[in-house]
């Protein structure tokens, strides 16, 4: 060695490399969220909005309480801001090389992959939700029946 290290020393080289790394703080959805706060509230307000219309015109005049209404709003959010989610995930890969396969792929074949995405986004959030807003107790039948078509459904 021509010259000396002192002990501690952290090298030009290792200096760099902590230098490109992306420091630690908000997520890419905060940055999303706060960039563009109009179409985040869109999506939150349409969300509730579809699920309290979903909960009128689907179910039964006797489930027709506030408290029903509610949960389907929520459930409606949260369906909303999954969607968001993941496109904004697909929008921050453009550069990783999950998208650069994507690229390679035909225009039938991303959109495949894109859609199975986020169809098993949705699925999973919607299943989770009404999982979590029900008191009842549910068995696999119950999620298979309700899983299973909605995979099935986005597939095509």
């Amino acid at each position: 060695m021509s010259s000396p290290e002192q002990p501690g020393a952290v090298s030009d080289s290792v200096a760099d490399l902590g230098a490109s790394r992306r420091p630690f703080g908000r997520s890419n959805l905060d940055r999303q969220a706060a960039r563009r706060p109009a179409l985040f509230t869109t999506f939150v307000i349409s969300g509730f909005i579809f699920g309290i219309a979903y909960r009128h015109l689907m179910n039964p005049p006797a489930e027709r309480e506030l408290a029903y209404y509610l949960r389907s709003g929520l459930h409606g959010v949260g369906i909303a801001l999954t969607a968001w989610a993941v496109q904004n995930g697909f929008v921050a890969m453009v550069r990783s090389s999950f998208s650069n396969a994507l690229r390679r792929l035909s225009v039938a074949g991303e959109i495949a992959i894109r859609s199975l995405a986020m169809t098993i986004a949705l699925v999973t959030v919607g299943v989770g939700l009404q999982l979590s807003f029900t008191q009842s107790h549910w068995d696999f039948a119950g999620l298979r029946r309700i899983g299973s078509p909605g995979l099935c459904r986005g597939s095509f």
